[in-house]
């Protein structure tokens, strides 16, 4: 249980820092940030994102094998809709 709460804080700052990446690409940029590289910042973010949703065919993502432990029963219910929402939300931004 601690190690499943550890990823899902670790998910959770991934995603409150992808913000500033898709707030920066989108248009809001803070000085000193040059547009290519929050369009950089936010594509690869958007593949990290998107790449852990679908998983490792094995034990986590939507083509997980292994279905049964505590951890894939989360994984299903949070963490790769979570990052999928997040992936897709970031693809938007880059392509807009």
């Amino acid at each position: 249980m601690i190690a499943t709460i550890g990823v899902l804080e670790a998910l959770v700052l991934a995603g409150v820092g992808a913000l500033h990446f898709y707030w920066a690409a989108g248009g809001g940029l803070p000085p000193g940030i040059p547009k290519g590289a929050a369009r950089v910042g936010t594509s690869i973010l958007a593949a990290v994102f998107i790449a852990r949703a679908v998983g490792d065919r094995k034990h986590v993502g939507f083509l997980k094998r292994v279905r049964d432990t505590d951890f894939a029963r989360r994984d299903t219910r949070i963490y790769w809709p979570f990052c999928l929402l997040l992936g897709l939300v970031a693809a938007a931004i880059v392509v807009s």
